[in-house]
């Protein structure tokens, strides 16, 4: 099984900002929680007044079953979920750093294993538990296509091809779209055939249609 390993400044704040918002409706179980947290205040050892604050919030994490959104989400990823060995959710800071990013490790055979992914949250996305859970499965299935050999994912075939690097760009570029546009179908629940050459394959066959030219102007050409 993977293993699900949280940051604790993301545990933290993630859990702070919902039971803030909750003590202000006057929730009884936070305005526990916050009256037991002013008491680690009055720890006078810094390493121990930061490890409760950390075990306070983490408690509260799995009370909240922030940890099961994120685990409901990985088992939707039925390849990442068997071939991961670590998740690890770290904290972003701003909208556009949130994302999934796979780490390889080196076998005894010399082979490439992937053993870790990384997702990137903000806090503020555990205000909502159906939409963290759907950021964080379409995130992971990013990391699901990665590990499918069947899609088979292979970032270098665009740097093969005979292009010069503008347009090998915006065949990237165009790859993204379409594999967006997979992801989606696979949130969906539709199935999504296309392979990751597909995409490729795709993306610089538009790139000649685009260079064709018009009806119009083989007409006027005439």
């Amino acid at each position: 099984m993977t293993r699900i390993e949280v940051a604790p400044d993301l545990v933290e704040e993630a859990v702070f900002l919902r039971l803030r918002h909750d003590a202000e409706r006057q929730d009884t179980r936070a305005l526990t929680w916050f009256e037991a947290r002013e008491r680690f205040y009055e720890l006078t050892v810094p390493a121990a007044r930061d490890q409760a604050f950390q075990e306070h919030a983490l408690q509260a994490f799995r009370a909240l079953q922030f940890d099961e959104v994120l685990r409901t989400a990985l088992e939707a990823c039925a390849t990442a979920r068997g071939s991961l060995d670590t998740l690890y959710v770290r904290r972003a800071r701003r909208a556009k750093e949130e994302a999934a990013e796979l780490y390889c490790a080196q076998s005894r055979e010399s082979q490439a294993r992937a053993t870790r992914a990384v997702l990137a949250l903000r806090p503020e996305r555990f205000s909502n538990l159906e939409s963290l859970f759907e950021f964080a499965r379409r995130e992971l299935l990013y990391v699901d296509d990665m590990l499918d050999e069947v899609f088979g994912y292979a970032p270098d075939a665009i740097d093969r091809l005979a292009l010069d690097p503008g347009m090998r760009d915006v065949v990237r570029e165009r790859v993204s779209r379409e594999w967006e546009r997979r992801v989606e179908r696979r949130c969906a629940g539709e199935s999504a055939r296309q392979n990751f050459a597909d995409l490729v394959q795709r993306a610089t066959a538009s790139l000649a249609e685009c260079s064709a030219p018009s009806s119009d102007a083989r007409i006027a050409a005439g």
